[in-house]
């Protein structure tokens, strides 16, 4: 049962989105290109959001929407691409206005709604979703927008039905040759866990979450160097279940994150670095807000067009209001490596330090590695990556973790009319801090598995099927579950421009 205390947030939140959506729209036609080079992502924890646009809109991700999606989504040409729907995804060809319309019908059944080890509930359940996705490229402006409201009728009971919401936006202006804008929203605001797009989360069951990003970045471009000073807002709300099981209470998380940074290039080396403070959980009941110090700095070096080595480093210190403090190290040696004229191999090997107020500190091995590569029939991504995550600003708010995480995507257009697509992804979390969702000492492994076809019936016209599965276990036996979802629709796409 959501209660109206989330309103206020939720409202301010969109309020959020649709100003960004009117800022960009006054706009009009394509980007100059900028020199700017990527960032990768903080030590410690996710790639924080920096609103950066530094090319149009990334082409359409044959993965959108897929629960497994989160691990790949730092490719090194884009720190913050726009979130891909499964239900409104973006145009993917650079024109300079696009406009795509669709609805969509499915039948969804899942034999754990609850995704619960004990008293599993099988239910079928009704998605209505309109969606619309728009892309500009201006002199001015480059703009992607992602909306997907979805009426959702839980086990076919109207009684039981919710609006859901997903919208992604990204947009960069250029009001002077040097001086850049980037915006960027992403609001989630749903009843359906598996829009967290982790199947490593803590966050389970049927309650409300909403979790909204923002993001403000001002740019002045030089011919070689890049300076940039980024304010990003983050909310995560969920709704609670008390101890009795008979009401709930709205616990909301704000975070205010400040980033100045600064990025070198010339022919073949480029330098940068970030430092990020952030102010997090304010307005909780449950969490204890804390400040966050984080700098981060990396070097790298093209010996010829296929082979870029380099450096990666960082440290971070967090200090709650009240309890412990305790600091996070990265050290890494990377490697880009050309395979071939459509495959990139990314290396990377080092340690991680994880020290806390009162313990010993903790050193161990931190390593990537990366491989996408695009074949005439079908194109594959796969990612391994071990180290420290600090993830104080995702929505389940675990604590710091020593994660494991692995997955490969394989995507194919063999058939003319069908397009299939296979992931499979594998999580182990060892967590280091006792937080509302996770206990010191204990583990998870999660295994999660995405299949899908979509085939074209007729013009704009297009059959899916898809299957899910959720499969996690757990030295703390009430963090279990198994979940195996089938989903079959039909989506109807019209694009205007």
């Amino acid at each position: 049962m959501r209660q109206t205390g989330a309103g206020r947030p939720r409202f301010a939140a969109f309020l959020t989105s649709l100003s960004i959506v009117f800022v960009a729209g006054l706009a009009q036609g394509q980007a100059p290109p900028v020199g700017q080079v990527p960032e990768p992502p903080p030590v410690g924890g996710q790639p924080l959001p920096t609103g950066s646009l530094v090319k149009p809109a990334t082409p359409q991700d044959p993965f959108a929407g897929s629960p497994l999606l989160k691990m790949f989504e730092r490719p090194l040409d884009e720190p913050n691409p726009i979130r891909q729907l499964r239900l409104a995804p973006v145009p993917q060809d650079p024109i300079p206005f696009a406009v795509r319309l669709s609805l969509t019908a499915e039948e969804e059944f899942t034999d754990n709604a609850n995704q619960s080890k004990d008293n599993r509930v099988s239910q079928f359940s009704t998605r209505l979703t309109p969606g619309i996705s728009m892309r500009a490229d201006r002199p001015w402006v480059n703009a992607s927008l992602s909306y997907a409201p979805s009426v959702f009728i839980q086990n076919n009971t109207i009684s039981d039905t919710e609006l859901n919401q997903n919208l992604s936006l990204r947009a960069a202006l250029w009001p002077t040759g040097k001086f850049q804008l980037n915006l960027s929203d992403d609001f989630i605001d749903s009843n359906n866990f598996q829009d967290i797009q982790n199947p490593g989360s803590r966050l389970t069951g049927s309650e409300s979450f909403l979790q909204n990003t923002a993001t403000a970045e001002a740019v002045y471009n030089f011919p070689r160097f890049r300076t940039a000073l980024a304010y990003t807002n983050v909310i995560n709300q969920e709704d609670q279940v008390t101890f009795n099981s008979q009401a709930t209470f709205t616990d909301t998380r704000i975070a205010h994150i400040v980033r100045p940074s600064v990025v070198y290039a010339d022919t073949r080396a480029t330098v940068g670095g970030a430092y990020t403070l952030t102010r997090g959980d304010e307005n909780s009941s449950l969490s204890i807000p804390y400040w966050s110090h984080q700098g981060d700095g990396y070097f790298r070096y093209a010996l010829n067009p296929v082979i870029t080595p380099g450096l990666a480093g960082g440290y971070q210190f967090q200090d709650p209001d009240v309890g412990r403090y305790f600091s996070l190290g990265r050290g890494r040696a990377t490697l880009v490596f050309g395979v071939g004229r459509d495959g990139t191999l990314d290396l990377a090997a080092g340690a991680d330090v994880f020290a806390q107020q009162g313990n010993l500190t903790t050193v161990r091995p931190s390593a990537l590695a990366s491989y996408t590569h695009r074949f005439s029939a079908f194109s594959v991504t796969g990612r391994y990556e071990q180290g420290y995550l600090n993830n104080s600003l995702s929505i389940d708010n675990s604590g710091v973790t020593f994660t494991r995480t692995a997955g490969v995507f394989l995507t194919t257009e063999y058939f003319r009319d069908l397009t299939t697509t296979f992931g499979l992804r594998y999580d182990e979390n060892e967590y280091q801090q006792t937080t509302g969702t996770a206990i010191v000492g204990t583990r998870d492994w999660t295994w999660a598995v995405d299949l899908a076809f979509r085939y074209l019936l007729a013009r704009s016209l297009f059959l899916t099927l898809g299957y899910t599965g959720f499969f996690r276990s757990s030295t703390e036996a009430s963090a279990e579950f198994n979940e195996n979802l089938v989903r079959l629709g039909l989506t109807y796409e019209y694009t205007r421009f």
